[in-house]
């Protein structure tokens, strides 16, 4: 009896504490050292630790990935705030449970040689920026908030078409195609730019966001995502050569071109806006002054029938 007892308790104590729960993750784009704190956490078993099992996907210039969150495909996406807030403003269901950036990281670059040198001198220019994809909303809003019409050219995933002339203009972030540019010859004092935020449209990019049925319905998981997303992110911070090791792993795994120097840049340019060195913002936290600024923007300029409460939208833990 008594061996029968210490079998039983010993086959309890080696059973799981319980199965961990599954969800599927959506990138706004490839990989890249813009989302190296999922795939530190992943790495380094936070997910797991905080009892779920991910499985990260990339979209690419194709997908839109709002639509494959309304479509159910995946229960969690990582994308811009700004096309969020126009869906959820335009009756979607989308709520944002992580801001993961505090700030805007969108400039518009010419060439100083162009003669471009005030935001007036924009009207009438040909801009490339990106047209499918939640990218291209915050240079739109910033042209319509400053009454500037420009012709504007699908940029695809490169500038090559500001490289080659083709444009007066390109849509950059300063973490991303502002890099190549100066990769590709071009220095920085050649450059003249033009921040978005400083066009009026100041609100941060990347976020976590759900269909609200799903923070509903499994608010604890929403909860251990988010946990573990910012812990990533704040050991990629932390360890950076490890985090580039692994971001150079991803990169590599999607038979894609690699430069680590550029995503060491790239890493050390966006871990700026994830943290606030002067406590601006709050990692994980949508700011409620940025908030209401762009949303009576997209209202103004027709982007959106209504304006949703802060606290329907961002919903954090």
């Amino acid at each position: 009896m008594k061996k029968a007892l210490l079998f039983l308790i010993a086959f309890i104590l080696c059973m799981p504490a319980g199965a961990a729960q599954k969800v599927k993750v959506l990138l706004s784009w490839l990989p890249q050292s813009q989302f190296a704190g999922v795939y530190m956490a992943q790495k380094q078993g936070f997910y797991q630790r905080n009892g779920i099992e991910v499985k990260i996907d990339h979209a690419d210039s194709n997908t839109r990935v709002i639509d494959e969150l309304e479509a159910g495909k995946y229960d969690f996406i990582v994308c811009f705030c700004l096309p969020a807030l126009m869906f959820a403003g335009n009756g979607g269901d989308i709520v944002n449970i992580c801001q993961i950036t505090g700030c805007s990281n969108i400039i518009l670059v010419t060439g100083r040689q162009s003669g471009i040198k005030d935001k007036k001198d924009l009207e009438g220019k040909k801009l490339s920026t990106w047209d499918n994809n939640e990218a291209g909303l915050p240079v739109k809003l910033a042209l319509a908030e400053n009454g500037i019409k420009m012709r504007l050219y699908d940029q695809n995933p490169t500038n090559s078409l500001f490289l080659a002339g083709g444009v007066d203009v390109c849509s950059c972030m300063t973490y991303n195609e502002y890099l190549n540019l100066y990769y590709s010859g071009i220095d920085h004092k050649d450059m003249h730019t033009f921040r978005v935020a400083d066009m009026g449209v100041d609100f941060p990019e990347d976020a976590v966001f759900c269909k609200s049925s799903t923070l509903n319905r499994r608010k604890s998981v929403c909860r251990a995502f988010v946990n573990a997303t910012i812990e990533g992110w704040e050991y990629a911070a932390k360890h950076r050569d490890e985090t580039l090791d692994e971001v150079v792993r991803r990169v590599n795994a999607s038979h894609r071109r690699c430069s680590r120097i550029h995503m060491k840049n790239m890493l050390d340019t966006i871990l700026q806006s994830v943290f606030s060195p002067d406590k601006k913002w709050q990692t994980g936290v949508l700011s409620r002054k940025q908030y209401r600024n762009c949303a009576e923007l997209l209202k103004k300029n027709g982007f959106i029938k209504k304006i949703p409460e802060y606290s329907a939208f961002f919903r954090g833990f």
